[in-house]
């Protein structure tokens, strides 16, 4: 017995609605694995410090650039929290510019559509928005300004991984195959 075209429709709706959600499984899982990187004492320099950290956050931004809402504000909220905690920092820290970077991330996306140099430029936009606050927010803390050195230092280092990062976060559309109205019966 051979499935009619709308059977085949449904099990093909099916099979794309399961790969979404492996996708933003991957995703999800690959932000967390990010973070748990982050967290870790890589032993580097004081003025390097910032650029593990600022990692997740570009790619928590990247992937709401693909599509906004595919890596969540909760999400983004425990990658900051998990950071908060590993770095003994004050909570909340990094958690608020988490969701900040996921909220760049969300309003950047109709930016990001128009081609790669423009996606690129906005996650690097993100980025010193990003650093900017946790400046600000950092120099509040202690009631002094904050070293600008660290954080700038930070986002140079970010910038070009998260030039090479952005492939993986944000990948292209799948390029429509020439017999697709073919395979759907139409």
């Amino acid at each position: 017995m051979s499935m009619g075209g709308a059977g085949q429709r449904a099990m093909a709706a099916r099979g794309q609605l399961g790969m979404r959600h492996l996708s933003a499984v991957l995703r999800g899982a690959g932000i967390v694995l990010l973070t748990l990187l982050a967290a870790l004492p890589w032993g580097l320099p004081a003025d390097l410090h910032f650029v593990p950290p600022l990692l997740p956050l570009v790619a928590i931004c990247a992937a709401n650039l693909r599509q906004a809402g595919s890596c969540p504000e909760w999400l983004a909220f425990a990658c900051g929290l998990l950071l908060d905690i590993a770095a003994q920092g004050p909570l909340g820290f990094w958690a608020f510019l988490g969701l900040l970077a996921q909220g760049l991330g969300v309003a950047g996306g109709a930016l990001a559509a128009r081609g790669a140099a423009m996606r690129l430029a906005v996650l690097a936009s993100a980025l010193v928005v990003v650093a900017v606050a946790g400046w600000v927010l950092s120099s509040l803390y202690f009631g002094a300004p904050a070293e600008a050195g660290a954080w700038a230092r930070g986002v140079a280092w970010a910038l070009p991984l998260a030039a090479l990062m952005a492939p993986f976060c944000i990948p292209q559309p799948a390029a429509r195959r020439d017999n697709a109205r073919l395979e759907r019966g139409a």
